[in-house]
């Protein structure tokens, strides 16, 4: 099945960025169990810096939230401090509710 032009411009865009940037100082970060939706914690993904991860990976490797939004909203915080976030479900998330 062919992509649709418009998936396959942004995806062309985003990779040609993506390769000018400056690969010497490419870090990955692993984070787990952030659980968003409980305690606060959503407040940890407001405290990271805007600019001092703009170029590294981080892979979130599950148990962000219980519910849909909790995860969406997560990923949203995310995803413009770093270069690349990979998201991965952990036991949490696999029940997850809408």
């Amino acid at each position: 099945k062919e992509v649709s032009s418009s998936v396959a411009s942004w995806r062309d865009e985003w990779f040609r960025r993506d390769a000018q940037r400056d690969r010497k100082r490419l870090r990955i970060f692993v984070t787990s169990d952030l659980h968003v939706d409980q305690h606060g914690n959503i407040s940890w993904c407001d405290r990271i810096s805007s600019t001092a991860f703009r170029n590294d990976i981080l892979i979130v490797a599950g148990d962000v939230g219980d519910t849909a939004n909790a995860v969406k909203i997560c990923m949203r915080k995310l995803s413009p401090k770093f270069r690349r976030v990979f998201y991965c479900a952990g036991n949490h998330d696999l029940w997850i509710r809408p």
